[in-house]
């Protein structure tokens, strides 16, 4: 708990961001992805530092630091560029249900001055079975804000979509394990179309997660998704990668962001 703690107090434990796609190969934003560079040990992955976090419970205190340091760094670039970009932040199930979450969301959007419509939270899916009337109440609150909701790593669980029709929710993300195989087989395949059609039907929008080739791009933009992430358009970057990679790419049009 200790070396956590001061990874975040010498500031080694820091976001990278992801670009987020349109269909037309524009950049529409980027998700915010918990990095942790130690400078003795190397690069410790997520999934080694963020379930011990959870155990001790301060995992609220990463999401916190982590989401203050990503609209900060993303304001003053889009500042910078005169762009806007969706910025999407990953919370953990533990801390969205606890009665401060949106209070200290509010407060960090008033310090950085980053656009609360520009924000979108994302939740997992499991969080909001096991959590619903807590998570409910939450989403309300995010909304009211003008923040978007998120719904991650969708289909994973076997789960009631009841959820799906008493949440306000904005976009689903198609998780990329059927991303992954959907050349390989029929029902890979059928359950993308399947989800891609649930959340239009739904006025949800889709990404999808995972794209590590052209052929899975061009075979879900042909579903109607709208929105893509994975190696295949780039790896996760340092706000100073960013800054070069956005001089190679198109950005959507910040109307298309309103």
């Amino acid at each position: 708990m200790f070396m956590i703690r001061r990874g975040i107090e010498e500031g080694q434990i820091r976001p990278n961001y992801q670009p987020l796609m349109s269909g037309c190969g524009k950049v529409y934003g980027f998700e915010v992805l918990v990095r942790w560079p130690h400078p003795e040990q190397g690069t410790i992955p997520p999934n080694k530092f963020i379930p011990f976090a959870e155990e001790e419970g301060f995992v609220d205190e990463i999401d916190r630091y982590v989401c203050e340091y990503a609209c900060r760094e993303m304001k003053q670039l889009m500042d910078a560029l005169g762009q806007k970009f969706i910025l999407s932040v990953n919370v953990s199930a533990k801390h969205i249900v606890k009665g401060h979450y949106v209070e200290e969301l509010k407060a960090t959007l008033e310090r950085t001055g980053f656009p609360a419509d520009l924000l979108a939270v994302e939740i997992t899916e499991s969080s909001l079975v096991i959590n619903l009337k807590e998570a409910a109440q939450v989403i309300e609150q995010l909304r009211e804000l003008g923040i978007q909701v998120w719904v991650d790593d969708f289909g994973t669980i076997y789960s009631s979509l009841n959820y799906l029709r008493n949440l306000p929710l904005d976009t689903i993300k198609l998780d990329g394990s059927f991303v992954k195989n959907i050349h390989d087989g029929f029902v890979d395949r059928t359950i993308c179309e399947t989800i891609i059609k649930l959340a239009h039907d739904l006025d949800l929008k889709v990404v999808s997660e995972g794209i590590e080739y052209e052929e899975q791009f061009t075979t879900l933009k042909a579903m109607g998704c709208e929105y893509f992430q994975g190696y295949h358009f780039q790896k996760p970057m340092s706000l100073d990668e960013v800054k070069q990679y956005i001089t190679t790419v198109k950005v959507l049009d910040q109307e298309s962001l309103a």
